[in-house]
């Protein structure tokens, strides 16, 4: 996970060898880390983007009224009810 130090601040990726991070350096720790670190207040989460271009455009579909006379659909709703 991708984060940027706020504060610098000492921590260890794996339980064993201690690192100091540097206030305004990005590092790429794993997410155990990176919680403890945002969660402290010593560091921010940077999300990583790709530039995927402009979303697709899309068209828009014309919707012809449908003005019809429907009686005879009303006239044979009406017998099957009676």
């Amino acid at each position: 996970m991708l984060i940027k130090m706020i504060k610098t601040e000492k921590g260890s990726p794996n339980g064993i060898n201690v690192f100091t991070y540097d206030a305004g350096k990005e590092y790429e720790v794993d997410e155990k880390l990176a919680r403890v670190f945002v969660k402290m207040g010593s560091a921010e989460n940077k999300v990583e983007t790709k530039d995927t271009g402009a979303a697709p455009f899309n068209k828009e579909v014309k919707v012809e009224d449908n003005k019809e006379d429907n009686s005879d659909f009303r006239k044979k709703s009406a017998k099957r009810r009676e």
